[in-house]
């Protein structure tokens, strides 16, 4: 988006039939505090299409990173 913000989204199908697969989407984030330090994002989020994978939801797998760069 700019120099400092990197915006992405991902969608995993799991299943073979588009009707009745299951969608993981991941949105995430990347944003540049300075030189050194960026701050990543990722968040899931599920959509089900079996309703009995209702009762028993996966986890979602959301990260907050702060990253720190340099050269040795």
């Amino acid at each position: 988006v700019t120099n400092f913000l990197d915006l992405g989204y991902q969608v995993e199908q799991k299943g073979f039939d588009q009707q009745t697969a299951d969608l993981k989407h991941t949105l995430g984030a990347d944003l540049k505090l300075n030189k050194h330090f960026s701050v990543q994002l990722d968040k899931e989020l599920y959509q089900y299409h079996n309703q009995e994978r209702l009762s028993d939801p996966l986890k979602p797998d959301d990260k907050v990173l702060l990253k720190y760069k340099t050269w040795f």
